[in-house]
């Protein structure tokens, strides 16, 4: 409906407001999501968080799906890297 806009990481924080808001209930599991979602962020960006390397194997050898996640990454890449 375009009411008004939220900035996307400010849009965890709207949902448990509307969740108090709406459903007259305390918002614990918006709650949790939020401290899940900045931990992984925090240990993503730090390079403490990998995938493990059976994982890494697997995707690395196959050649289709190389191909697709370069394909993937040509299209979200950011300018000047």
């Amino acid at each position: 409906m375009e009411l008004f806009t939220v900035r996307s990481e400010l849009m965890p924080w709207f949902l448990a407001l509307q969740t108090l808001l709406l459903e007259g209930e305390f918002p614990v599991m918006d709650l949790v999501g939020i401290v899940a979602g900045h931990a992984y962020h925090v240990l993503h960006t730090s390079g403490k968080l990998e995938a493990p390397q059976r994982l890494r194997d697997a995707f690395a050898g196959s050649a289709f799906l190389v191909q697709r996640y370069r394909a993937v990454g040509e299209e979200f890449a950011l300018e000047g890297q």
